[in-house]
């Protein structure tokens, strides 16, 4: 029978495991590390298509300054065709924006369009979701100098 203090000099010089604890800690930060990047370039595809959409919302106020909001919405909906449509939030307003024109100041018609999307993060431990939102805003004639 082993004495106390024998006992616990065996246990204190033992290396038995270790690699697997050192592997264990360093291993699961390195996943974490792996998905991180994972999202980040998911999350620049996301961003890279809703500008895709966007832009194709912005030609079709070019190309017809009359052009509806319902229209402009389906264009840009069937440019984003990789992620969930249903879940794409438009908002279509006009508005006033000031100009100049040979020094003078002036005013023209636009059409700011919004879009944002909900992307979910899936990274272990971080949870949430992401808004991700896009505006442009796109002149429907010439500036207008009073």
């Amino acid at each position: 029978m082993m004495r106390p203090l024998a006992k616990l000099r065996r246990i204190h010089g033992a290396e038995d495991g270790t690699t697997a604890l050192e592997f264990a800690i360093v291993g699961s930060l390195f996943v974490i590390v792996c998905m991180g990047v994972i999202e980040f370039g998911r999350s620049l595809q996301v961003r890279n298509e809703m500008a895709y959409a966007m832009d194709w919302g912005a030609r079709t106020v070019l190309m017809d300054a009359s052009v509806d909001a319902a229209d402009i919405t389906a264009a840009i909906k069937e440019r984003f065709d990789s992620y969930d449509k249903d879940q794409l939030t438009i908002v279509v307003a006009d508005e006033s924006m000031s100009c100049t024109v040979d020094g003078e100041a002036g005013s023209m018609d636009a059409r700011a369009v919004t879009i944002a999307y909900p992307m979910k993060i899936f990274i272990p431990g971080f949870t949430g979701t992401l808004e991700m939102t896009l505006e442009r805003v796109v002149p429907k004639g010439a500036c207008k100098v009073a």
